[in-house]
């Protein structure tokens, strides 16, 4: 009975990256939709932008109803895709993480809540918690 609920403990505590995973997610998602809002440009760097944030609310929504460990793999592939190809053809007039301690500190709370979802997964799997 301890070791079920040390089981469930550890759960817990590798589903607070998880958390912090999606959130991310869903904060991206939100920064590029009312920065470009709010911006001044015209309606086309607008639409861009929005439409780039898009994608990180759905990936946020999909990792918090199904398998977050792949899910949070494919956000770090299209942030890294939109971050270094698409931003340099689109010409937009803001990159929201310009800095490169904001990317590294992106990339790596994806890949640590990619970790942490499989982790939790296998962790479920083998004491058959759910």
């Amino acid at each position: 009975m301890s070791k079920i609920k040390k089981a469930r403990k550890r759960v817990q505590e590798v589903q607070s990256f998880v958390k912090w995973a999606i959130s991310l997610l869903y904060f991206i998602g939100m920064l590029y939709i009312f920065i470009f809002l709010r911006l001044q440009v015209p309606w086309g760097a607008k639409w861009a932008g929005v439409m780039l944030g898009m994608p990180y609310i759905t990936l946020g929504i999909i990792a918090s109803r199904y398998k977050p460990s792949i899910i949070f793999m494919v956000a770090l592939a299209f942030y890294l895709f939109t971050e270094i190809v698409l931003l340099q053809y689109l010409h937009l007039p803001v990159s929201l993480f310009n800095q490169l301690w904001a990317k590294i500190t992106v990339a790596s709370i994806l890949i640590v809540g990619s970790i942490a979802a499989y982790y939790s997964d296998k962790l479920k799997q083998k004491t058959k918690i759910s």
